[in-house]
């Protein structure tokens, strides 16, 4: 396994528990490459840090207290990969789900597309 991903991935899944936009910022602006793009099924295509930053806050809004996971570590080859992840809401409930990623040498996300 390779530590570079392994932590990226960490990274990116707890800057979605993060509190507010500026924190949300910071902290995929350390692991979201400024060109990556994100999809997932009630998400079209968003592309930067910002964009991120906001669907992260959006999300919590929606959601206030839910929280995110690594449910299985990252399985890659190349510079592309898959993860389980998990969201706990503030009643108990869970949604599962898994990433495919992309990344770039630095370590940085390309893009992702989410299922849940």
């Amino acid at each position: 396994m390779n530590t570079n991903v392994q932590k990226m991935i960490h990274d990116y899944v707890n800057a979605w528990n993060e509190n507010n936009l500026k924190d949300f910022k910071n902290a995929f602006s350390k692991i979201w490459n400024e060109e990556a793009t994100y999809i997932d099924p009630q998400i079209d295509n968003i592309k930067g840090v910002d964009a991120i930053a906001q669907l992260a806050m959006s999300s919590l809004e929606k959601f206030p207290g839910r929280r995110f996971e690594v449910l299985t570590e990252p399985d890659t080859h190349h510079n592309v990969g898959r993860y389980n992840w998990k969201a706990i809401f503030s009643d108990g409930n869970t949604v599962e789900g898994f990433d495919c990623f992309e990344f770039d040498n630095q370590y940085k996300i390309t893009k992702i597309v989410s299922f849940f």
